[in-house]
């Protein structure tokens, strides 16, 4: 089972950044309140496993104050879940199916969008038209699942 680790990530830097927007508004529609549930869900799974790790804590700092994360902190995250992992069947088990819902709830709405300050990961299809004299871009990186981890 391979689980990307930097949607994970991905998915937490949204929950922070979202969580701080709506300080002192309600949420209305139901979609966005089951999705912010599930981004809970998965939020609390990884601080329950990751506890006090300087990475987490680190990426919650830098999220909740400028609603973007360094690749540094993102990468040191991702290493330390693919650490949890890779020792922790079960909570790899509870990561891959709360994932799964997450992905499912963003998938059931028109779009869904997570927006850092290198990218954007979009839920459904994307339309990218110029008009009127205007320029459209898209660019993507390199994009495939990543290689397993050797566990020797």
């Amino acid at each position: 089972m391979v689980i990307e680790t930097g949607v994970v990530v991905g998915y937490l830097v949204a929950w922070v950044v979202g969580k701080a927007k709506r300080v002192g508004r309600a949420v209305d529609a139901d979609l966005d309140t089951a999705l912010d549930h599930g981004l809970e869900r998965l939020h609390e799974a990884v601080t329950g496993k990751l506890g006090d790790d300087t990475a987490l804590v680190a990426l919650q700092r830098e999220a909740g104050e400028r609603a973007e994360v360094n690749e540094r902190t993102r990468r040191r995250v991702e290493l330390s879940l693919e650490e949890a992992i890779e020792e922790d069947a079960e909570f790899a088990a509870r990561l891959t199916s709360l994932l799964d819902e997450v992905r499912r709830l963003q998938g059931a709405g028109e779009r869904s969008a997570v927006v850092g300050r290198d990218g954007a990961a979009i839920a459904g299809n994307v339309e990218i038209r110029a008009e009127t004299g205007g320029v459209a871009a898209w660019s993507i990186g390199t994009v495939g699942p990543r290689p397993p981890v050797d566990p020797s």
